[in-house]
């Protein structure tokens, strides 16, 4: 994938199957056979995003591959310790809370949220500028270069 579109595509293209895993995921109560379903469109979802950014962030001179791979591997690790932590502190204390969506599907539902909302940033980040159309030049401009002999 990353030899026929760009590593942001495939980062967006991983986040956003994240983001439909812990969709499905929200459905577990209603459809148990679901989670099988679910956790595999996430974890490729991870293995895409994770391939493409590593390609991405290691994507410089050759004297700091060392330090790029050691910032990419740190800043994975601890992204994963806190979100995981995050996303157990959102399960646990709105278990028995009052809001229309608690505990673990509130945890999901953030997650997902999460995934779509960097994929999206992603996407608009990296969309290439738009062709500008060339300006319509007034009847007068244009005449006027009738009469001097520029007809570009």
């Amino acid at each position: 994938m990353l030899r026929r579109r760009s590593a942001h595509a495939a980062i967006a293209l991983g986040l956003g199957a994240i983001a439909a895993g812990a969709g499905l995921l929200l459905a577990l109560p209603t459809a148990a056979w679901l989670l099988p379903a679910g956790v595999a469109i996430a974890g490729a979802g991870i293995g895409l995003s994770s391939v493409a950014a590593t390609s991405l962030g290691t994507d410089v001179p050759e004297r700091l591959q060392g330090t790029a791979t050691g910032v990419l591997n740190t800043a994975a690790q601890l992204g994963t310790a806190l979100g995981v932590s995050a996303l157990v502190l959102i399960a646990t204390s709105t278990r028995h809370s009052r809001l229309p969506l608690t505990g673990t599907p509130l945890a999901w539902a953030c997650a997902g949220t999460a995934a779509l909302a960097a994929a999206t940033v992603i996407t608009v980040i990296n969309r290439p500028p738009r062709a500008h159309a060339p300006a319509k030049r007034s009847h007068k401009s244009a005449q006027a270069d009738r009469c001097s002999g520029n007809l570009t």
